[in-house]
């Protein structure tokens, strides 16, 4: 199956734009990030959030060394997450995480003296004799060379491994088994950036979107990149479009059979981050003017997030502002939707006028009536 190559190489991309004005559609939480004078060592990276609002991330701190910590929220709780079984001579302090799936596992990376080493984390509650509890944490290994992308409900894993003759190919990894996928072509490079509940895989081979299942996968068309499905079968990522003979890279939204370009905010580019079971799509965009913003869709159509939201509630809890006695609004435009789940809550950051690193969750101000029930397609 390859994707109509008119919709890729279209001369003329018809850009829609939403402009809400109206009453917020979001309410904002302030995740992390502060915009105190006091010198900050640490930047919160969030790479994803789950259905039961829990988050992945990784603290990358400067001083003294680089290093990065991993760490989950559980239990209203931030746990760091440990390197305990992983076969490691290095310290926890360098441990990264990819994913979180909505069972609460944990996708990592460790780095050794040998290369990557990836490995699932999975948390459960243990009670003490006094009736205390604590939250235990597992690690599952998933070998050398292995960096896994993302994790489904089911457990299994996919990203991409270093093979025996020193070549990068996308996996699969279920039942204790590693799946090579194999690439497209001629080609000597894969990876799998996402795997749903269905088994179905999404990924690049050498410029090449692919979509699959282990032992198969089948060529969506080149100059695309497909990162994210959902259990309906409905893919997003970039592609490449010419407009005026320049060549642009553009968030798109995809089934079986058409790919539908999302357009921009009114600049040249756009990236999709992830899809969720409403087909709802997040990412960021470049303005007219220039800016990097975060967007979100509705119905279908790319809507910048930053007016979707009272910019009055951006304000940082750990700074007050010294004429109001109320925490700081801050100076700042959302820049790049990380990731949505399935209540259409969405994980978003940027940058304040300071220059400092800011996270939210936006949490839909209005109940989503929108059936989350997905059945598996027949695609792939």
């Amino acid at each position: 199956m390859v994707f109509k190559k008119s919709i890729l190489s279209t001369a003329i991309i018809v850009i829609m734009v939403s402009s809400v004005k109206a009453d917020p559609r979001y309410n904002i939480i302030h995740i992390s990030g502060s915009d105190n004078p006091a010198p900050i060592n640490f930047q919160n990276q969030f790479v994803s959030l789950n259905n039961n609002g829990e988050m992945a991330m990784i603290i990358k701190k400067a001083k003294p060394t680089n290093s990065s910590v991993a760490a989950v929220s559980m239990a209203d709780k931030w746990l760091v997450i440990n390197q305990n079984g992983l076969p490691s001579k290095f310290s926890y302090l360098n441990l990264a995480v990819m994913d979180i799936n909505n069972k609460g596992e944990v996708l990592g990376i460790l780095p050794t003296v040998q290369g990557s080493y990836g490995f699932v984390a999975s948390f459960s509650k243990v009670s003490d004799k006094a009736g205390n509890v604590a939250i235990q944490q597992t690690n599952r290994g998933l070998g050398q060379g292995v960096i896994g992308v993302a994790i489904n409900d089911n457990s299994q894993v996919v990203g991409s491994y270093v093979t025996n003759d020193g070549k990068e190919h996308a996996f699969v990894h279920a039942n204790g088994i590693l799946n090579d996928l194999g690439t497209l072509g001629n080609s000597d490079y894969s990876i799998a950036y996402d795997i749903n509940n269905c088994g179905q895989i999404v990924g690049e081979s050498n410029g090449h979107a692919f979509v699959g299942r282990a032992g198969l996968i089948k060529d969506l068309g080149d100059k695309i990149v497909a990162k994210s499905i959902n259990d309906s079968g409905q893919m997003t990522g970039i592609h490449h479009v010419v407009i005026n003979g320049i060549e642009h890279q553009h968030a798109f939204i995809a089934d079986n059979k058409d790919i539908k370009d999302l357009g921009t905010l009114g600049g040249d580019d756009s990236t999709a981050n992830k899809i969720n079971a409403m087909g709802q799509v997040v990412g960021s965009s470049k303005t007219a003017q220039g800016e990097q913003h975060a967007f979100t869709t509705i119905n279908g159509v790319m809507t910048d997030l930053n007016n979707l939201i009272d910019p009055k509630t951006l304000t940082d809890p750990s700074t007050i502002d010294l004429l109001t006695r109320a925490p700081l609004v801050l100076d700042l435009k959302l820049q790049n939707a990380i990731s949505i789940n399935d209540k259409g809550e969405v994980l978003v950051a940027g940058y304040s006028a300071k220059g400092r690193y800011h996270t939210f969750l936006l949490a839909p101000a209005f109940q989503n009536k929108t059936d989350q029930t997905q059945k598996c397609s027949a695609q792939g």
